[in-house]
């Protein structure tokens, strides 16, 4: 019997360009690197200059989850593009030329229209670049990338590609060399909440619905999702093939321990992690702090927000940095690395996520696996994520937060009591497991194909 190939696609990881990866793209890495340590594995992701699929080595691909994640202490500061290194230099030379008095209203929303405007020069400049040496190629060498695979291979296709171009090129190499599909959806937030999302709902429903039919079969991260998913094709009118959850771990307390550099960190605060964007809800968290200023609460906590800012930051971005009632208890943290991650949540009092809807919320599994006590909402499938041990309130309830949040920072016998139950009814879930249920899940498939089921 020949043996199987198993091809994983990770193109979001390979093409992200950002200075850091998200929680998805970073266990997304650590999984895949883990499922060639025991399975036949290929990896692959779709080259948008070449506009197919390239194979990548797996020395590629732990040289990129180094640069993202930063886990080691070789790479002091978290990897930035250099067109964004760029547009950072030419920010902080705008601000630095505008008058003391006119601060900070005038200087962050200047830099920041410099910057946007930079960006697409750049990337103007860099795609014309790019077409000008692609022409060059020569097709041997394309040819030389282009991925193989046989009838039988199985593809686990890690993105969730939204450009029709993309689905119909893996739809020409899936079926063109006769394998199976196998796609991991996390989420579909674009179709249930699209007020949390950039791309049209009726355009990424026919993308989808295009990615499932190829499919045999689909994995998510999520009961929650899975309904989601399942009640999408429902409303398709399209059959949803079977489904199995893969519930997410993470590596994050196995990074070294760095303090954050560049920004001032009392000993005792709480801690929110997340991309600032809307479905994350850290404008509930601000004017919960706000409050605190306005009514003179004396022993209210300093809050930490860390993380990458994303789409429509600007007003969230312009409250933390210029509202007088948050300048002495609001802290915000850029884009920390790993090890800056593990030791804030090592060090936190306890954290807090409000998002709106997750598909999972991997910073409430990272505060329950550093022993910490998470406030976060009921939305989505964060149910799922507090395993029973996270404190759930209404997501929008800001007098209930308040509330929460005193007592639970002026309650030490209370905190402990809840810490230490997560100490003794949890046990951490390694990504190793993650990578372990997945490849026995994918062996289990070889092994449906060699049988014709």
């Amino acid at each position: 019997m020949t043996e199987r190939t198993i091809w994983v696609d990770i193109t979001s990881s390979m093409t992200n360009r950002a200075r850091r990866v998200s929680g998805i793209q970073r266990v997304e890495l650590e999984v895949t690197l883990g499922l060639a340590d025991v399975l036949p594995v290929e990896f692959v992701h779709y080259d948008f200059r070449a506009r197919h699929f390239v194979s990548v080595t797996r020395h590629e691909v732990a040289e990129r989850r180094r640069l993202l994640v930063t886990e080691g202490s070789e790479v002091s500061m978290p990897v930035m593009a250099p067109e964004r290194a760029g547009r950072a230099r030419v920010g902080a030379w705008v601000t630095s030329r505008i008058p003391d008095r006119l601060r900070p209203d005038l200087a962050m929303n200047a830099a920041w229209r410099v910057e946007k405007a930079v960006a697409s020069a750049a990337r103007r400049g860099r795609r014309g670049l790019e077409r000008l040496l692609f022409v060059g190629r020569s097709q041997e060498l394309l040819d030389r990338r282009t991925p193989g695979g046989r009838p039988g291979d199985l593809v686990l296709c890690l993105t969730m590609h939204y450009r029709p171009d993309v689905i119909d090129e893996l739809r020409a190499w899936v079926s063109g060399r006769q394998m199976e599909l196998v796609t991991v959806a996390y989420d579909v937030v674009p179709s249930i909440a699209p007020q949390f999302s950039t791309l049209d709902p009726s355009v990424f429903d026919a993308i989808f619905c295009k990615l499932v039919t190829l499919s045999t079969k689909l994995v998510t991260i999520s009961e929650c999702s899975a309904n989601d998913i399942r009640g999408l094709c429902t409303r398709q009118g399209i059959d949803c093939p079977p489904i199995d959850v893969l519930r997410l771990a993470s590596a994050l307390t196995q990074a070294t321990l760095r303090r954050p550099e560049g920004v001032v960190l009392p000993d005792e605060f709480v801690l929110c992690v997340g991309t600032v964007e809307p479905r994350k809800n850290h404008g509930l968290l601000l004017d919960v702090w706000e409050s605190f200023s306005r009514d003179r609460v004396a022993d209210a906590p300093v809050l930490v927000i860390a993380g990458a800012p994303g789409w429509l930051v600007e007003e969230t971005m312009h409250r933390i940095n210029c509202a007088p009632e948050l300048r002495q208890n609001v802290v915000f943290v850029d884009s920390p690395s790993d090890p800056e991650l593990h030791w804030l949540f090592r060090n936190c009092t306890f954290t807090l996520y409000p998002s709106l809807y997750e598909g999972w919320g991997l910073p409430v599994t990272e505060s329950l696996d550093s022993g910490k006590v998470c406030l976060t909402t009921d939305r989505g499938s964060l149910l799922e994520a507090g395993e029973g041990l996270a404190i759930h309130l209404d997501a929008t309830d800001r007098f209930v937060w308040r509330e929460a949040i005193l007592d639970l920072w002026r309650n030490v016998e209370r905190r402990q009591r809840l810490e230490q139950r997560i100490r003794e009814d949890r046990e951490p879930r390694a990504v190793g497991a993650v990578a372990a249920d997945l490849a026995d899940f994918l062996a289990a498939r070889r092994t449906a194909v060699d049988h014709g089921r």
